[in-house]
């Protein structure tokens, strides 16, 4: 079942330990994932301490299997942009020495 994307629904990600990881959607469909795992919303704290941000694709939102279970507003509209991010990708040179 599909719902309707907001800014600020808080997601319910399933974990295989049983227990779920939480993340609040910010701008440009990204996720603050809350440092804190948990069995239920009821018992994630009112604080906003993440471990990460990451971005998602639209479908992840929408397929039902992360379920919204919260809002949490944003102070302003700055605010709901999440920090500066980037993606680093290192290129290592290799040299292969066959013998024979």
């Amino acid at each position: 079942m599909e719902h309707r994307i907001k800014i600020r629904n808080v997601y319910e990600i399933p974990l295989p330990d049983g227990t779920n990881a939480y993340g609040r959607l910010y701008k440009e469909y990204t996720l603050a994932i809350y440092s804190t795992r948990a069995y239920s919303y009821n018992e994630l704290p009112n604080t906003e301490e993440y471990q990460c941000f990451i971005g998602v694709y639209k479908d992840l939102l929408t397929d039902g299997k992360w379920k919204v279970v919260g809002k949490r507003a944003f102070v302003n509209e700055e605010d709901a942009w999440s920090p500066p991010q980037c993606v680093v990708l290192l290129m290592v040179k290799v040299h292969y020495i066959i013998k024979v």
